[in-house]
Protein backbone atom coordinates (compact mmCIF):
# COMPACT_ATOMS: atom_id res chain seq x y z
CA UNK A 1 0.00 0.00 0.00
CA UNK A 2 1.41 3.14 -1.39
CA UNK A 3 1.98 6.40 1.56
CA UNK A 4 1.32 8.84 -1.13
CA UNK A 5 -2.26 10.02 -1.45
CA UNK A 6 -4.10 9.51 -4.56
CA UNK A 7 -5.81 11.99 -6.87
CA UNK A 8 -9.60 12.07 -6.17
CA UNK A 9 -11.93 13.20 -8.61
CA UNK A 10 -16.02 13.16 -7.39
CA UNK A 11 -18.51 13.83 -9.47
CA UNK A 12 -22.16 14.41 -8.57
CA UNK A 13 -24.67 16.46 -7.16
CA UNK A 14 -23.61 19.27 -5.42
CA UNK A 15 -25.79 21.02 -2.37
CA UNK A 16 -25.30 22.98 0.58
CA UNK A 17 -26.65 21.94 3.70
CA UNK A 18 -27.95 24.78 6.61
CA UNK A 19 -28.87 24.18 9.96
CA UNK A 20 -31.41 25.98 12.02
CA UNK A 21 -30.89 25.48 15.83
CA UNK A 22 -33.57 27.06 17.96
CA UNK A 23 -36.98 26.52 20.43
CA UNK A 24 -40.59 26.26 19.60
CA UNK A 25 -41.44 29.47 21.52
CA UNK A 26 -45.55 30.08 21.14
CA UNK A 27 -47.92 29.83 18.45
CA UNK A 28 -48.84 32.42 15.52
CA UNK A 29 -51.82 34.58 16.71
CA UNK A 30 -54.04 34.27 12.76
CA UNK A 31 -53.41 30.43 12.40
CA UNK A 32 -51.95 28.71 15.50
CA UNK A 33 -48.70 27.79 14.03
CA UNK A 34 -45.57 27.56 15.65
CA UNK A 35 -43.21 30.24 16.37
CA UNK A 36 -39.45 28.41 15.56
CA UNK A 37 -37.13 31.13 17.01
CA UNK A 38 -33.64 30.31 15.86
CA UNK A 39 -30.85 31.23 17.66
CA UNK A 40 -27.91 30.01 15.58
CA UNK A 41 -27.34 28.73 12.53
CA UNK A 42 -24.18 26.86 10.58
CA UNK A 43 -23.68 26.20 6.93
CA UNK A 44 -21.97 23.23 4.99
CA UNK A 45 -21.47 21.47 1.92
CA UNK A 46 -23.49 18.74 1.30
CA UNK A 47 -24.13 15.55 -1.27
CA UNK A 48 -20.97 15.26 -3.18
CA UNK A 49 -19.49 18.48 -1.70
CA UNK A 50 -19.37 16.89 1.24
CA UNK A 51 -17.43 14.33 -0.53
CA UNK A 52 -15.00 16.38 -1.45
CA UNK A 53 -14.80 17.82 1.96
CA UNK A 54 -13.98 14.48 3.49
CA UNK A 55 -11.51 13.65 0.56
CA UNK A 56 -9.24 16.86 1.48
CA UNK A 57 -9.87 16.26 5.07
CA UNK A 58 -7.99 13.00 4.74
CA UNK A 59 -5.46 14.56 3.17
CA UNK A 60 -5.92 13.85 -0.65
CA UNK A 61 -6.16 16.16 -3.41
CA UNK A 62 -9.57 16.45 -4.79
CA UNK A 63 -11.47 17.57 -7.90
CA UNK A 64 -15.43 18.28 -7.87
CA UNK A 65 -17.07 18.54 -10.92
CA UNK A 66 -20.96 18.92 -10.94
CA UNK A 67 -23.06 22.20 -11.35
CA UNK A 68 -25.05 24.67 -8.87
CA UNK A 69 -27.31 27.71 -10.07
CA UNK A 70 -26.59 31.08 -10.41
CA UNK A 71 -27.87 32.64 -6.54
CA UNK A 72 -26.76 33.29 -3.38
CA UNK A 73 -26.76 29.59 -2.51
CA UNK A 74 -24.17 28.39 -5.31
CA UNK A 75 -21.84 31.26 -4.33
CA UNK A 76 -22.17 30.29 -0.58
CA UNK A 77 -21.41 26.49 -0.94
CA UNK A 78 -17.99 27.56 -3.67
CA UNK A 79 -16.71 29.77 -0.76
CA UNK A 80 -16.95 27.06 1.65
CA UNK A 81 -15.71 24.11 -0.80
CA UNK A 82 -12.58 26.75 -1.80
CA UNK A 83 -12.11 27.33 2.09
CA UNK A 84 -11.26 23.81 2.37
CA UNK A 85 -9.29 23.68 -0.36
CA UNK A 86 -10.93 21.69 -3.18
CA UNK A 87 -10.22 22.27 -6.95
CA UNK A 88 -13.54 23.02 -8.09
CA UNK A 89 -15.14 22.74 -11.49
CA UNK A 90 -18.63 23.35 -11.10
CA UNK A 91 -21.46 24.25 -14.34
CA UNK A 92 -23.33 27.06 -13.18
CA UNK A 93 -26.54 25.95 -14.55
CA UNK A 94 -30.50 27.74 -14.59
CA UNK A 95 -31.55 25.94 -12.08
CA UNK A 96 -31.45 26.94 -8.38
CA UNK A 97 -28.46 25.08 -6.16
CA UNK A 98 -30.41 22.51 -4.11
CA UNK A 99 -30.94 23.22 -0.58
CA UNK A 100 -31.51 21.00 2.38
CA UNK A 101 -32.44 22.91 5.60
CA UNK A 102 -32.83 21.54 8.75
CA UNK A 103 -34.75 22.97 12.05
CA UNK A 104 -33.02 21.26 15.13
CA UNK A 105 -34.39 22.02 18.53
CA UNK A 106 -32.87 19.85 21.51
CA UNK A 107 -31.00 18.01 19.55
CA UNK A 108 -33.83 16.96 17.29
CA UNK A 109 -34.88 17.20 13.89
CA UNK A 110 -38.05 19.15 13.43
CA UNK A 111 -38.35 19.59 9.77
CA UNK A 112 -36.64 19.96 7.14
CA UNK A 113 -37.23 21.91 4.19
CA UNK A 114 -35.69 21.23 0.67
CA UNK A 115 -35.50 23.19 -2.30
CA UNK A 116 -34.13 21.53 -5.45
CA UNK A 117 -35.05 21.14 -9.02
CA UNK A 118 -34.14 17.25 -9.73
CA UNK A 119 -34.33 17.03 -13.19
CA UNK A 120 -31.60 16.08 -15.66
CA UNK A 121 -29.30 18.62 -17.18
CA UNK A 122 -29.90 19.16 -21.07
CA UNK A 123 -28.18 21.34 -24.19
CA UNK A 124 -25.49 23.16 -22.79
CA UNK A 125 -25.27 22.66 -19.64
CA UNK A 126 -25.44 18.76 -20.04
CA UNK A 127 -22.57 19.41 -22.82
CA UNK A 128 -20.41 21.63 -20.37
CA UNK A 129 -20.80 18.88 -17.54
CA UNK A 130 -19.60 16.47 -19.77
CA UNK A 131 -16.56 18.36 -20.82
CA UNK A 132 -15.72 19.01 -17.47
CA UNK A 133 -15.63 15.47 -16.41
CA UNK A 134 -13.73 13.89 -19.25
CA UNK A 135 -10.86 16.68 -19.02
CA UNK A 136 -10.66 16.16 -14.84
CA UNK A 137 -10.51 12.43 -15.16
CA UNK A 138 -7.32 12.54 -16.99
CA UNK A 139 -5.60 14.11 -13.70
CA UNK A 140 -7.38 11.30 -11.77
CA UNK A 141 -6.20 8.55 -9.68
CA UNK A 142 -9.38 7.47 -7.97
CA UNK A 143 -13.36 8.10 -9.20
CA UNK A 144 -16.57 8.93 -6.79
CA UNK A 145 -19.49 9.13 -8.74
CA UNK A 146 -22.05 10.73 -5.74
CA UNK A 147 -25.55 10.16 -7.30
CA UNK A 148 -28.15 12.19 -5.01
CA UNK A 149 -30.75 11.82 -7.71
CA UNK A 150 -30.44 15.35 -8.49
CA UNK A 151 -29.77 15.69 -12.14
CA UNK A 152 -26.21 15.04 -12.92
CA UNK A 153 -25.36 11.77 -12.79
CA UNK A 154 -28.68 9.98 -14.70
CA UNK A 155 -27.65 6.14 -15.62
CA UNK A 156 -26.57 7.10 -19.28
CA UNK A 157 -23.63 9.90 -17.86
CA UNK A 158 -22.34 7.54 -14.82
CA UNK A 159 -21.63 4.46 -17.09
CA UNK A 160 -19.81 6.37 -19.49
CA UNK A 161 -17.60 8.08 -16.82
CA UNK A 162 -16.66 4.23 -14.95
CA UNK A 163 -16.15 3.19 -18.76
CA UNK A 164 -13.75 5.90 -19.65
CA UNK A 165 -12.21 5.19 -16.04
CA UNK A 166 -9.96 2.63 -17.60
CA UNK A 167 -8.84 0.41 -14.39
CA UNK A 168 -8.72 3.40 -12.04
CA UNK A 169 -10.64 2.23 -8.69
CA UNK A 170 -14.45 3.68 -8.81
CA UNK A 171 -16.47 3.95 -5.80
CA UNK A 172 -20.32 5.06 -6.08
CA UNK A 173 -22.74 6.19 -3.50
CA UNK A 174 -26.42 5.54 -5.36
CA UNK A 175 -29.15 7.44 -4.45
CA UNK A 176 -31.74 6.02 -7.09
CA UNK A 177 -33.37 2.06 -7.41
CA UNK A 178 -31.99 1.34 -10.37
CA UNK A 179 -28.28 0.53 -10.10
CA UNK A 180 -27.45 -0.75 -13.79
CA UNK A 181 -25.64 2.53 -14.84
CA UNK A 182 -22.99 1.32 -12.15
CA UNK A 183 -22.13 -1.91 -13.38
CA UNK A 184 -18.65 -2.27 -13.59
CA UNK A 185 -17.52 -0.14 -10.42
CA UNK A 186 -15.03 -0.98 -8.01
CA UNK A 187 -17.75 -0.59 -4.88
CA UNK A 188 -20.83 0.59 -4.45
CA UNK A 189 -21.61 1.98 -1.21
CA UNK A 190 -25.59 2.19 -0.23
CA UNK A 191 -27.28 2.02 3.14
CA UNK A 192 -29.83 -0.74 3.48
CA UNK A 193 -32.59 1.21 2.86
CA UNK A 194 -31.20 2.20 -0.55
CA UNK A 195 -30.50 -2.01 -1.10
CA UNK A 196 -34.29 -2.97 -0.78
CA UNK A 197 -35.01 -0.01 -3.11
CA UNK A 198 -32.60 -1.76 -5.78
CA UNK A 199 -33.90 -5.42 -4.76
CA UNK A 200 -37.62 -4.10 -4.41
CA UNK A 201 -38.16 -5.93 -1.47
CA UNK A 202 -37.49 -5.27 2.29
CA UNK A 203 -34.22 -6.99 3.57
CA UNK A 204 -33.66 -8.06 7.09
CA UNK A 205 -31.09 -6.27 9.02
CA UNK A 206 -29.38 -9.72 9.83
CA UNK A 207 -25.90 -10.27 8.70
CA UNK A 208 -26.33 -13.45 6.89
CA UNK A 209 -29.82 -12.05 5.34
CA UNK A 210 -27.88 -9.21 3.67
CA UNK A 211 -24.88 -11.48 2.50
CA UNK A 212 -27.60 -13.63 1.17
CA UNK A 213 -29.77 -10.86 -0.53
CA UNK A 214 -27.09 -8.55 -1.72
CA UNK A 215 -24.28 -10.72 -2.65
CA UNK A 216 -25.88 -12.02 -5.98
CA UNK A 217 -26.40 -8.58 -7.30
CA UNK A 218 -23.08 -7.57 -6.43
CA UNK A 219 -22.66 -10.57 -9.42
CA UNK A 220 -24.39 -9.65 -11.54
CA UNK A 221 -23.72 -6.06 -11.65
CA UNK A 222 -19.95 -7.18 -11.89
CA UNK A 223 -18.99 -5.20 -8.72
CA UNK A 224 -15.33 -5.90 -6.66
CA UNK A 225 -17.38 -5.04 -3.70
CA UNK A 226 -20.78 -3.91 -2.26
CA UNK A 227 -20.19 -2.14 1.04
CA UNK A 228 -23.71 -1.78 3.08
CA UNK A 229 -24.03 1.11 5.82
CA UNK A 230 -26.18 0.10 8.47
CA UNK A 231 -26.87 2.48 11.11
CA UNK A 232 -26.55 0.95 14.66
CA UNK A 233 -25.80 -2.45 13.33
CA UNK A 234 -22.57 -1.12 11.47
CA UNK A 235 -21.57 -2.05 8.09
CA UNK A 236 -21.19 -5.21 5.66
CA UNK A 237 -18.86 -6.09 2.88
CA UNK A 238 -19.94 -8.24 0.57
CA UNK A 239 -16.84 -9.36 -1.95
CA UNK A 240 -15.52 -12.36 -3.25
CA UNK A 241 -14.11 -15.12 -0.76
CA UNK A 242 -16.86 -13.98 2.02
CA UNK A 243 -18.69 -11.30 3.70
CA UNK A 244 -17.28 -8.86 6.33
CA UNK A 245 -19.75 -7.81 9.01
CA UNK A 246 -18.54 -4.89 10.83
CA UNK A 247 -20.22 -3.34 14.29
CA UNK A 248 -20.65 0.06 14.44
CA UNK A 249 -18.12 1.25 16.60
CA UNK A 250 -19.96 4.02 18.46
CA UNK A 251 -23.37 5.28 18.80
CA UNK A 252 -24.70 8.00 16.51
CA UNK A 253 -25.73 11.91 17.76
CA UNK A 254 -26.29 12.54 14.16
CA UNK A 255 -25.80 10.11 11.48
CA UNK A 256 -26.24 12.85 8.53
CA UNK A 257 -23.41 12.68 6.41
CA UNK A 258 -21.68 9.46 7.34
CA UNK A 259 -22.08 8.09 4.18
CA UNK A 260 -20.34 10.73 2.36
CA UNK A 261 -17.73 9.95 5.02
CA UNK A 262 -17.68 5.91 4.33
CA UNK A 263 -17.43 7.01 0.51
CA UNK A 264 -14.72 8.97 0.54
CA UNK A 265 -12.27 7.09 3.06
CA UNK A 266 -13.15 4.20 1.05
CA UNK A 267 -11.95 5.85 -2.47
CA UNK A 268 -8.98 7.23 -1.23
CA UNK A 269 -7.77 4.05 0.87
CA UNK A 270 -8.70 1.89 -2.21
CA UNK A 271 -6.30 4.62 -4.31
CA UNK A 272 -3.58 3.84 -2.07
CA UNK A 273 -3.81 0.09 -2.86
CA UNK A 274 -5.10 -1.26 0.01
CA UNK A 275 -7.12 -4.31 0.75
CA UNK A 276 -10.74 -4.00 0.35
CA UNK A 277 -11.51 -5.26 4.35
CA UNK A 278 -8.90 -2.90 5.20
CA UNK A 279 -10.57 0.23 3.13
CA UNK A 280 -13.48 -1.00 4.64
CA UNK A 281 -12.24 -1.06 8.25
CA UNK A 282 -10.61 2.17 7.89
CA UNK A 283 -14.14 3.90 6.61
CA UNK A 284 -16.30 2.51 9.62
CA UNK A 285 -13.93 3.99 12.13
CA UNK A 286 -14.13 7.23 10.12
CA UNK A 287 -17.48 7.08 10.31
CA UNK A 288 -17.77 6.82 13.45
CA UNK A 289 -15.68 10.04 14.16
CA UNK A 290 -17.94 12.27 12.64
CA UNK A 291 -21.34 10.64 13.55
CA UNK A 292 -20.18 12.06 17.55
CA UNK A 293 -20.67 15.49 16.38
CA UNK A 294 -23.84 17.30 15.27
CA UNK A 295 -24.54 18.49 11.10
CA UNK A 296 -22.99 17.86 8.31
CA UNK A 297 -19.10 17.52 9.32
CA UNK A 298 -16.57 15.94 7.54
CA UNK A 299 -13.89 13.84 8.39
CA UNK A 300 -10.36 14.85 8.93
CA UNK A 301 -6.66 13.07 9.80
CA UNK A 302 -6.49 14.64 13.48
CA UNK A 303 -9.38 14.09 14.49
CA UNK A 304 -9.25 10.22 13.09
CA UNK A 305 -5.80 9.78 14.54
CA UNK A 306 -6.56 11.04 17.55
CA UNK A 307 -9.77 8.94 17.63
CA UNK A 308 -7.68 5.69 17.67
CA UNK A 309 -5.42 7.04 19.61
CA UNK A 310 -7.89 7.06 22.54
CA UNK A 311 -8.59 3.44 21.71
CA UNK A 312 -11.76 3.49 20.17
CA UNK A 313 -10.85 2.39 17.20
CA UNK A 314 -9.04 -1.06 18.15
Amino acid sequence: MSARLPRVLVVGDVMLDRELRGATEGREPAFGAPIFRVHDHREAPGGAANVACNVVGLGAPCRLVGAVGEDVEGERVVALLRGRGVDLDLVRVRRPTTLKCRLMEGGSLRLRLDRERAAPLAGPEAQALDRAWREALAWAEVVVLSDYAKGVLQSSRAAAILAARGARPAVVDPKVAEWAGYAGATALVPNLGECEAALGAPIADRDADIAARLDPLRRRLGLQALVVTRGASGMSLLRDGGAVHLPAATRAVDPNGAGDTVTATLAVELGRGARLDHAARRASLAAAVVVEQPGTVPIDRGRLSAWRCAGKGG
